[in-house]
Order: C-alpha cells, then sequence, then structure tokens
C-alpha cells in the first residue's frame, strides 16, 4: 500500500511539473514580441511578394492579366514609408507605393507586436518578424480581389 501512494505522488508532482513547464513555455512567446525600443518610422522595401489576384487592378503596379493569377516575386514592388509614429510606438501614419501610385495608410502596433493598417481600398496584417516586417495586403471591390503577403526590410 506504501508503494501505491508513493508512486500516486510521485505521478501527480510529473504531472503537475509537466503543467507548469507548458504554461511557462507559452507565457513567453508574447512578451518578446515588442521591442520597446525599436520605432517602425522609416522607408522599408519589399524583398518578396507572392500571392493571388483575380480580375484587372486600377493601379498598384501588378501587371493586367487574365483573373486567377497567382503572384510570386522578388520584391521591389512596393515601399511602405512610414512618417509618423505616435510618442508609445503603437500607431502610424504611412505612405504605401508602387511604382504607379502612393496611398495613404493609417496602422497600430497591438501589444502582441501584429500591425493592423487601412489605405484606400483594402486593408493589410502584418507582424514583426527579427529585423522584417511581414505584411498581407487584401482588397476587394468590383471585379479586382487581391490577397498578398511581402517580406519587407527596414533600408
Amino acid at each position: 500500500m506504501k508503494t501505491h501512494i508513493k508512486l500516486s505522488t510521485i505521478f501527480l508532482s510529473f504531472i503537475a511539473l509537466f503543467s507548469v513547464m507548458i504554461v511557462t513555455a507559452g507565457c513567453g512567446e508574447e512578451s518578446s514580441a515588442i521591442d520597446s525600443n525599436a520605432t517602425l518610422v522609416g522607408e522599408w522595401r519589399s524583398t518578396k511578394s507572392w500571392g493571388a489576384k483575380i480580375g484587372t487592378p486600377d493601379t498598384h503596379g501588378t501587371e493586367t492579366s487574365e483573373s486567377g493569377t497567382l503572384i510570386a516575386n522578388d520584391g521591389g514592388m512596393i515601399n511602405l514609408i512610414i512618417t509618423e509614429e505616435s510618442s508609445d510606438g503603437k500607431s502610424f501614419l504611412a505612405e504605401r507605393c508602387s511604382s504607379v501610385a502612393c496611398e495613404k495608410v493609417a496602422g497600430v502596433l497591438k501589444s502582441n507586436g501584429k500591425i493592423l493598417m487601412i489605405d484606400e481600398d483594402g486593408y493589410l496584417e502584418g507582424e514583426l518578424i527579427g529585423e522584417s516586417m511581414e505584411l498581407c495586403y487584401l482588397e476587394t471591390g468590383g471585379d479586382f480581389q487581391l490577397a498578398v503577403c511581402s517580406l519587407y526590410m527596414k533600408e
């Protein structure tokens, strides 16, 4: 009977320790998402893009083609120029420019490091990944839909 009690105690201790390890591992992810000294202000250049579109765009510098085009390139298509940032670094104003046109952008940085932005006809969401920023742009309207992600590096 003493052996049964000791094994039960060891088993329960193991489960408690394992649970603490899982909870602790999950907590560290969000706390390291934002560097409080970092600034988003500056010019960010796309280095790689991928996505899909349906229809023909009005602007944005993408190629005119038939419906259902897949997009893949080595970047250089879009620049994001963040011009103003709030004192806490959680909101900003920017311009998103292709080779054809520029659009004004308003954005926020969430506490978990995720980025949300909106321009004249679509919205972007993304995150900071080390020294880079990954943004995905979604646009819909009329005969045109676009879903494209780009990896940006700060100049």
